[in-house]
């Protein structure tokens, strides 16, 4: 699913894609654990965008976007994921979903030299945050 996100108070969107797990709505920002299996122009032109990707460290801050899917817009705190367990699922998940849509070819190793993470960001209803603080 693609989902265009855009940050409180940035000027600009980002067109990325989503998962569902569990039932909720997570957005990836992969930070080389995704197109640091690629080769060629696909993994330089990717390599590029991550070296002036900075949205994640935004929205690990304030969190506040908003989503457009199917011409939609839906208010959420993006809430980054740091549980380990929660973290391996989703990328087990993520692994699946760019073998059946971005490399029907046997997806690479994970990379373990250069950039190799991604971060996960649970979209919640803020008013689900507001009345759990």
């Amino acid at each position: 699913m693609l989902v265009e996100v855009e940050l409180t108070g940035d000027q600009s969107s980002r067109l990325t894609g989503a998962l569902y797990l569990d039932g909720s709505l997570y957005i990836p920002c992969d930070l080389g654990f995704g197109w640091g299996r690629f080769e060629g122009r696909t993994r330089w032109i990717l390599n590029a965008i991550y070296l002036v990707k900075d949205w994640h460290i935004k929205a690990a801050g304030d969190g506040g976007a908003r989503l457009r899917i199917d011409n939609r817009i839906y208010p959420r705190q993006l809430v980054r994921v740091n549980d380990a367990e929660e973290v391996e699922l989703l990328k087990l998940e993520m692994e699946r979903l760019t073998r059946g849509w971005v490399a029907p070819e046997t997806l690479g190793p994970r990379p373990v030299e250069g950039p190799s993470e991604v971060w996960f960001f649970k979209a919640v209803n803020p008013q689900a945050v507001a009345s759990s603080s």
